[in-house]
């Protein structure tokens, strides 16, 4: 159920429209096991980052779970940002490093899992945003909404799946 202050759309729950709002949901509990995963993998060596990931883990997961019992413009415009302010730590940490940890300003190598979650975190945005445009056209039957959904779902679940098994280490360097 979409509360009053997501306006209504006639025709958003169309083909593949109605899998917008389940993939983003998706996308951001399979980041959010990745950043769990992240938070394992670090914490060790550097705590700092590992809390770091602990907080991201569970801001992906609340944005989540608002979305999933709560959808509203707010929901999804606060999972918009998270998205995009995780890209972009991710993108500095790439490419300039960060200013802080054991290695300031060094270029963190690219590996599937970090690629994986930002990608995730990518589609996050991605849906969210087309989720809140409205379409002009009929809504399409339950069945319909409920196969987009489900095909979203399982693909989100499958990328998920590979950023939990790639191996952590890096497959490319930017320095």
């Amino acid at each position: 159920m979409i509360s009053a202050s997501v306006p209504r759309r006639v025709g958003l729950q169309v083909g593949v429209s109605a899998a917008l709002r389940p993939a983003a949901i998706a996308a951001l509990f399979g980041a959010q096991a990745i950043h769990v995963r992240a938070m394992i993998d670090h914490a060790p060596s550097w705590p700092a980052a590992g809390a770091f990931f602990l907080l991201l883990a569970v801001a992906e997961g609340s944005a989540a779970a608002w979305l999933l019992l709560a959808p509203s413009r707010r929901a999804a415009h606060a999972a918009i940002v998270l998205s995009f302010v995780t890209m972009a730590v991710w993108a500095v940490s790439r490419t300039t490093g960060l200013p802080v940890g054991p290695h300031p300003w060094l270029a963190e190598p690219i590996a599937a899992p970090d690629g994986i979650s930002t990608a995730l975190e990518m589609l996050t945005a991605i849906a969210l945003v087309a989720w809140l445009r409205p379409v002009d056209s009929a809504a399409s039957p339950p069945v319909a909404r409920r196969w987009w959904a489900g095909v979203a779902i399982a693909s989100v679940a499958a990328i998920t799946y590979l950023g939990l098994v790639l191996p952590a280490h890096s497959v490319s360097t930017l320095h």
